[in-house]
């Protein structure tokens, strides 16, 4: 009889366990995984997949290729569930950002959940053998760890107080730790569902990876700014770097295609947009939309993130040593074709870049940018 008392009482308390659980730490869950987006990483888990499997002359795991691309998006969840308290951003996705609805202290614990969460899920998998558990462990450890640090000096920089020759530096810096770093995880997560981390192409399917994270935090800035000048965002989400003071791709594209002069305009725009409901703001905004048209800020931008990724994919093959367009065609078009796709998506979810787009020959010889614009065209 006593032994009954205590299963009882042990059942009311799992019960209640699992009533107090759901309601602050599943449901906060649900609710962000209800607002997942475009899932780009998990497209560059199988595409790698699909490349591993070719190039090892082995079948992949699609048990195992299915798990690491939910781990990283997983992943992926949580550091936007923390971001967006770190950023104060009022929304994600068109919803509101998990803290607005359920508070600061329970997201955070949510977005913790969601990291050890994901890494769970690698310990438990049955079909993911030894040595690549250990290594998909180890690779993911590693991007978080990374990730934090680029956060460190996103969140711990003031553009604003960054002096323009240190500028490009801090910014690359920071896009190299936070979003280069966990696409590499993805890309060589990918390769592990059929090939073995002793493969010396192991390390190029990571550096593949990187570099078309570099590429997506360019495009995503670039978007976000020409979002926030057109006005698509919601007025609490426009210009969130410059209020933030944060490293951003648009300050590389600055150093790069403006002089002194037309630099100091663009860091007045900027300061502005801090209070776009300001009196200065409309004039700051007009003053940088003649400097993005005449210099094409938008245009120059994104051939700079189309080069980076046509660049990556050029060093990936050849390290591959699938130099010859018949090994090429006979190997991988396939995902290859699909990375290229996957640009197009990336650069139209990312905003109507030709909203600015000004033919080079219509600027004059001393506007900056002009002869930069034509060389890379060119």
């Amino acid at each position: 009889m006593h032994s009954y008392r205590v299963n009882h009482h042990n059942e009311g308390v799992e019960l209640i366990f699992g009533r107090l659980v759901e309601a602050n730490l599943h449901d906060l869950v649900c609710f962000a995984k209800a607002g997942e987006g475009k899932r780009f990483r998990e497209q560059l888990v199988r595409v790698a997949s699909g490349i591993a499997g070719k190039l090892c002359d082995r079948p992949v795991c699609l048990e195992t290729a299915s798990t690491f691309a939910e781990v990283i998006e997983t992943i992926h969840l949580g550091s936007l569930v923390i971001d967006d308290i770190q950023d104060a951003s009022h929304s994600r996705r068109g919803r509101p950002a998990l803290h607005m609805r359920f508070g600061v202290p329970l997201s955070i614990n949510a977005g913790n959940w969601l990291y050890f969460s994901a890494l769970e899920q690698l310990t438990v998998a049955a079909h993911i053998t030894g040595a690549r558990r250990t290594e998909a462990t180890s690779l993911l450890l590693t991007a978080m760890r990374e990730a934090h640090e680029g956060q460190a000096i996103d969140l711990g920089v003031d553009m604003f107080a960054t002096d323009r020759p240190r500028a490009r530096a801090v910014v690359e810096l920071a896009s190299s730790k936070k979003t280069g770093a966990l696409m590499s995880a993805a890309f060589g997560l990918g390769y592990l569902t059929a090939g073995e981390p002793s493969d010396h192409r192991y390390q190029a399917f990571r550096d593949f990876g990187h570099e078309w994270g570099l590429a997506l935090q360019m495009l995503d800035d670039l978007g976000s700014l020409l979002k926030s000048v057109n006005g698509e965002l919601p007025i609490e989400r426009c210009f969130e770097d410059f209020r933030n003071g944060s490293p951003s791709f648009v300050w590389v594209l600055a150093d790069e295609l403006l002089d002194s002069f037309n630099y100091d305009r663009f860091r007045n725009f900027a300061k502005s947009s801090r209070a776009p409901l300001g009196t200065n703001f409309e004039n700051w905004r007009s003053d940088f939309e003649d400097i993005a048209r005449k210099s094409s800020f938008f245009s120059y931008g994104l051939l700079k993130a189309k080069d980076r990724i046509e660049g990556a994919i050029a060093k990936f093959v050849l390290a591959l040593n699938l130099e010859s367009e018949i090994a090429i065609q006979s190997k991988i078009a396939f995902e290859i074709d699909q990375l290229s796709n996957l640009c197009r998506n990336l650069e139209a979810a990312y905003g109507n870049f030709e909203q600015y787009e000004k033919c080079p020959t219509e600027n004059s010889a001393g506007e900056p940018g002009a002869e930069i614009f034509k060389e890379v065209i060119g």
